[in-house]
């Protein structure tokens, strides 16, 4: 059956049940072997790892060949994620273990929904993760699914003749934006340990500092955003999103296109990178993750701003006075060193979206900006407020 016949549950089910675990099975076994030996890395780093209902139907030993061929998508991403600290973590970024979670819980969704009919929004985020997934491990081997998701934008057998995904139509219960119809799993609401570094310099609200004046080789910038939440106030679970708006000389964007966030993750310049949704906000480090290449900036882009904001926040009646520990670090992200940070401190109240910081030229240099403004209005008004047709 031929990928334009698809409907979009289908494209989903072939693409991870049949293209991703063609790539991700391999992947997983390799590791396990490498890191439990032949002899136990089926029943040290599979088997002992698993609840009794999960391993039911796996085999209890067989050749490398066999056993490999048992690790379906399901397991190989659960995998994934019960040894991410002690294997996978010490060749791949957050951003990876991220998209493992968003895809566990396609999978569920696809598996437990025969009946549903999966927007274009929702099948093209997943087709795209699954891509940003595979080409962590081996790039030569995604064509298929590059075909998939370039047909999933192009227009699939469920009708979609927008032949591209634009914020200007990402809109849900007519809240925008509110991208793809996928589920989100409530923010972690304990404390998480910060990542950084003891000599990155400190800011307060209003601080300016150079970033390239004394360091003319900073090029690659990583922008980490992390905060807490308390699930309980509002008694709805929270939903907050990063995003990046590059602007021109007049404080707007010169396009809809230069509004970079979860449902258009790159700049088509490739200066600004959006690295994915955290779905649970659990774990360690940053919350979500921007990355900025300073050289391909557009000459015309004068300065990119950094925000956070609560996703339907009126009718969940939250606010960032529900919101703790938010900072914002930036960090050379070449060497890994964390330069500056900005922690917002807790002076909000009936606020739904925040400016947290902005990069800016100056001079022929590049500074930083500490801003931690509120707004009312969620993305919608910041969108609006930036230039962005809503």
């Amino acid at each position: 059956m031929d990928v334009d016949y698809l409907s979009n549950h289908e494209l989903i089910g072939r693409a991870m049940n049949v293209t991703l675990r063609e790539i991700l099975a391999p992947q997983v076994a390799q590791e396990l072997f490498s890191n439990y030996g032949k002899d136990s890395w089926w029943s040290e780093g599979v088997l002992n790892v698993l609840r009794e209902y999960q391993k039911t139907d796996l085999p209890t030993a067989g050749n490398y060949a066999e056993l490999v061929e048992a690790l379906d998508i399901q397991l190989c991403l659960r995998l994934i994620e019960i040894h991410w600290r002690k294997i996978f973590s010490k060749k791949h970024s957050m951003s990876y273990l991220n998209w493992v979670r968003e895809l566990k819980n396609v999978r569920n969704e696809w598996a437990h929904t025969h009946w549903k009919k999966f927007d274009d929004f929702y099948t093209t985020r997943a087709l795209d993760t699954m891509l940003r997934l595979c080409e962590q491990i081996d790039d030569e081997n995604v064509a298929k699914l590059r075909d998939m998701l370039h047909k999933s934008f192009s227009g699939n057998a469920e009708g979609s003749n927008s032949g591209n995904i634009s914020f200007v139509n990402a809109k849900r219960n007519g809240n925008f934006p509110a991208g793809s119809s996928r589920k989100k799993l409530p923010t972690n609401t304990s404390s998480k340990k910060r990542r950084g570094s003891s000599m990155a310099i400190s800011l307060q609200k209003g601080q300016k500092v150079d970033l390239t004046k004394g360091n003319p080789s900073l090029k690659k910038l990583l922008i980490g955003l992390g905060w807490d939440t308390n699930k309980y106030d509002g008694g709805s679970d929270f939903d907050l999103d990063a995003a990046a708006f590059l602007l021109g000389d007049n404080g707007k964007v010169t396009s809809d296109e230069d509004f970079v966030f979860y449902n258009n993750l790159k700049h088509k310049s490739g200066a600004v990178e959006h690295m994915g949704d955290n779905l649970t906000g659990e774990g360690e480090g940053d919350d979500e993750e921007i990355k900025v290449d300073l050289s391909k900036v557009p000459p015309q882009i004068t300065k990119i701003d950094f925000t956070v904001t609560i996703y339907d926040a009126e009718a969940r009646r939250q606010t960032f006075g529900q919101v703790s520990n938010a900072y914002i670090r930036v960090v050379d992200d070449e060497t890994g060193k964390e330069l500056i940070r900005y922690d917002l401190g807790e002076d909000f109240s009936v606020e739904t979206a925040v400016v947290v910081g902005e990069i800016y030229r100056n001079k022929g240099e590049w500074k930083f900006n500490a801003i931690g403004s509120g707004w009312k209005g969620g993305l919608a008004a910041l969108g609006r407020d930036y230039g962005v047709n809503v």
